[in-house]
């Protein structure tokens, strides 16, 4: 009779348990604990969301999974700075979710004010916080942590040249010249920037740092299409033939 009873209770355990993992969460009360500063119940309501099967294809789930992730990697409280790997990149994942299930629908929070403050305006605002403290960083000397939050801004604002032309030139102060090199190489093949300081830099860094010169001479004759009358590439294109040996070409 005894393992009878014990066996009924652990099958009402099990059912309980079941039926509290069911239970739908609230979507609002993850957003209301990100607004009052509880990270952690925030993170935990809105990760069980996301699986939930009613509310895994709702737009405002992921929408409210962007702002709590993107608070968690900008918290300045000790307690909730480890909750999540890399949560910027999972708040940005994030809200494209949300875009995507959403179509043309614009997400937003009510201001205090009771004016509108959309997604775009907070992504716009996240971009704008992490390149602030970034430049404060880079005033302070302290290079690392502006190449970290500048570097952020292109996770952000990935089509954005500021962050890119910002964290290229602290990553090759730094010496850093392969961090450099990517930053220079997206400003230069995928979003179209094609400044001079950005070819010299480029050159600099393949000619005299990684000694390639065929390297170096591609970027030397990109730039030449670009500004075919400055005589600083056509004499830098000369001297990299010379040291190709390619004497009568130069």
């Amino acid at each position: 009779m005894k393992r009878i009873i014990v066996f009924v209770l652990a099958l009402f355990v099990v059912g309980v348990s079941y039926a509290q993992k069911q239970k739908k969460p609230k979507i609002n009360a993850a957003e209301k604990a990100r607004s009052e500063g509880d990270l952690g119940t925030a993170k935990e309501i809105i990760d069980l969301a996301s699986e939930y099967e009613k509310l895994k294809d709702d737009g405002k789930t992921w929408y409210y999974r962007g702002l709590i992730y993107a608070t968690l990697d900008t918290t300045s409280n000790p307690q909730f700075q480890n909750l999540a790997n890399d949560p910027l990149k999972i708040a940005m994942e994030s809200f494209a979710k949300a875009d995507e299930l959403g179509g043309d629908k614009e997400y937003f929070l009510t201001a205090p004010n009771g004016l509108p403050i959309t997604q775009t305006q907070q992504i716009t605002g996240l971009w704008g916080h992490y390149l602030n403290q970034g430049v404060q960083a880079y005033n302070a000397e302290d290079s690392e942590n502006a190449y970290k939050y500048f570097q952020k801004t292109t996770v952000v604002q990935p089509k954005d040249t500021t962050g890119h032309i910002y964290a290229a030139s602290v990553a090759q102060g730094m010496e850093k010249y392969d961090l450099a090199l990517e930053h220079y190489e997206t400003l230069l093949n995928d979003l179209d920037y094609t400044s001079k300081p950005l070819f010299y830099s480029m050159v600099d860094i393949e000619g005299t740092v990684n000694d390639n010169t065929e390297k170096a001479l591609e970027v030397i004759r990109r730039a030449k299409e670009v500004y075919p009358n400055d005589k600083e590439f056509a004499k830098s294109e000369i001297n990299a033939l010379i040291k190709l040996d390619r004497v009568e070409e130069a």
